[in-house]
């Protein structure tokens, strides 16, 4: 995947990589140990270090989405997240705390999962440290980019809701910011068991603001649940009321970051013909847009 978004650079990167691994197990004193896993833009592999302790090492390209990422784990300190216990940012690696992987939110029964997940959020929203982006400039860039991308795509999507988030970005882009450090990509299979506490946050895309515009991607994940039984609309308000509660978060605040997030999120999977992706995303806008 890294490759494909990135092109060239990213291919140079990936064939890097084994050089790069074999660099940092040796600074770092670490054995690999087990299958590695990927993501979008990042390799996690299994490590012991010289005193037997499981960990993992995590090398990401280096991105907008990923270079903060040391930055808030280190001001968690572990406490909500996964704890971060070495980095090498010229690398753009990590030494992080072994969780089990095989065990998140995203198995865990619904109710049970949007009480851990608001825990999990109250844990991290804490005072942001200095120098991250910030809520207020994201409103302020969609203020007027979501227009001129829905334009610039063909136009995909009810013309009333990239008016109605339009204006909404105006809103959010000139009220009195919060400046609490937020996950920024917070789902339910983003947070995973561990054995130093229950349940720790990893893949953070840290910013400063809201804390109500950490729940979008809440509404999103799980979605044959919402939509089971009650429908989309019903579904998406009961989801966003029970999160806003759980969490303390004003819950008009928590519906327009979420509606607006989800513009955002549709006018991205139709420009990467994710069609799926882009209709849950064109769903929850819908019923958050009054």
């Amino acid at each position: 995947m890294t490759s494909a978004r990135e092109g060239p650079a990213g291919q140079r990167w990936i064939d890097r990589l084994p050089s790069l691994i074999d660099d940092l197990l040796t600074d770092w004193g670490l054995q690999h140990v087990g299958e590695p896993m990927h993501g979008l833009v990042g390799l996690v592999l299994p490590v012991r270090e010289d005193t037997g302790e499981e960990r993992v090492l995590k090398i990401s390209w280096p991105d907008e989405e990923t270079r903060h990422e040391p930055t808030g784990l280190r001001a968690w300190a572990g406490r909500g997240a996964v704890l971060l216990l070495a980095v090498d940012n010229t690398r753009n690696a990590m030494l992080l705390e072994r969780l089990d992987a095989t065990t998140t939110l995203q198995h865990q029964p619904i109710i049970e999962a949007i009480d851990a997940a608001a825990s999990v959020l109250r844990q991290l929203h804490i005072q942001a440290p200095a120098g991250l982006p910030t809520t207020t400039e994201t409103a302020e860039r969609w203020h007027t980019a979501l227009a001129r991308e829905w334009r610039r795509l063909g136009k995909p999507g009810p013309a009333h809701l990239i008016d109605a988030a339009t204006l909404t970005c105006n809103d959010l882009a000139h009220e009195t910011e919060q400046a609490a450090l937020l996950h920024g990509d917070f789902h339910f299979a983003n947070v995973l068991a561990g054995s130093r506490q229950r349940w720790n946050a990893i893949d953070p895309q840290p910013l400063s603001g809201d804390r109500e515009y950490d729940l979008l991607p809440l509404l999103r994940n799980r979605w044959p649940e919402i939509v089971a039984g009650q429908g989309a609309s019903r579904g998406v308000r009961y989801r966003l009321d029970a999160l806003s509660e759980a969490a303390g978060l004003d819950r008009a605040k928590a519906r327009r970051w979420s509606f607006v997030r989800s513009v955002d999120d549709a006018l991205w999977g139709h420009a990467h013909h994710n069609v799926q992706f882009e209709a849950i995303a064109w769903e929850i806008a819908q019923a958050l847009s009054s």
